[in-house]
């Protein structure tokens, strides 16, 4: 999941406004805030006036070239020498030039948001995922969930999702309820008939094994099932339902 973070902040130094304009709105996805330059003396100035956790560098400004930016910044003021440089430009197979010329990456035009998440990831030392925060949520695993069935039926609505998830939470303890009655005092067609309403909803949160001890109590005659049976079956149910609510509560928090 991305997590905003506004105390990263970046210089642009780019002459071309339309690639400054679309790496900016990039940073943005990680809540990353940008100052831009045009030109290589305002890059110098704002480089040398405020600390920026990273530096964008074209390679070729009017006035001056990117590695001799680059080089003017480490050798002239201290502050901004150990800050990360990375060169944007449209040559490729740069590697051995930037190496010798205090360029930590660089970063190819036309800019990708998987080349801007690597370059950050490496220069920066956290990670920058690609996926946005929904996607991050709506894709996130659990041992005992699995909300694919939910993701298809509402097209991927957080919010539907969310009020799903809040009414199984909300419902599920009757029918527990209900069943551990019915298995006490061997109430089989009580117990079959709350297996019955409750598969569907456990079938919805994608909770096989729940799915299958239901199965169990619906389909078998179970008139042969003792009484200490089938309240295993529900202490078994009701361990996987307290698992599900616990990984329901983490996904709607996040």
């Amino acid at each position: 999941m991305n997590t905003p973070n506004p105390l990263i902040k970046a210089l642009i130094s780019e002459d071309n406004l339309l690639n400054s304009y679309l790496l900016a709105q990039m940073l943005r996805r990680w809540n990353i805030a940008a100052d831009m330059a045009t030109t290589g003396h305002e890059t110098i100035s704002k480089a040398t006036q405020t600390t920026y956790d990273i530096i964008f560098l074209d390679l070729q400004l009017p006035d001056m070239q990117g590695f001799e930016i680059a080089k003017y910044i480490r050798q002239q003021y201290s502050f901004s020498a150990n800050t990360p440089i990375a060169l944007t430009t449209a040559t490729l197979n740069l590697e051995e030039q930037i190496q010798a010329q205090g360029i930590d990456a660089y970063l190819t035009k036309p800019f990708s948001l998987e080349d801007v998440a690597n370059v950050l990831t490496q220069l920066l030392g956290k990670t920058f995922s690609t996926e946005s925060e929904a996607q991050a949520l709506l894709t996130k695993s659990y041992e005992t969930i699995d909300l694919t069935y939910l993701r298809k039926l509402s097209n991927e609505n957080i919010a539907f999702i969310r009020s799903m998830a809040t009414a199984f939470c909300n419902q599920s303890p009757l029918f527990l309820e209900q069943l551990a009655e019915a298995a006490d005092t061997a109430d089989w067609e009580t117990l079959r008939s709350v297996a019955h309403k409750m598969k569907s909803t456990v079938s919805m949160m994608g909770m096989s094994e729940a799915d299958k001890l239901l199965n169990i109590m619906e389909d078998s005659e179970n008139e042969y099932v003792t009484p200490n049976e089938a309240k295993q079956q529900v202490e078994q149910l009701e361990r996987i339902c307290q698992e599900a609510f616990v990984e329901l509560a983490d996904w709607r928090n996040d």
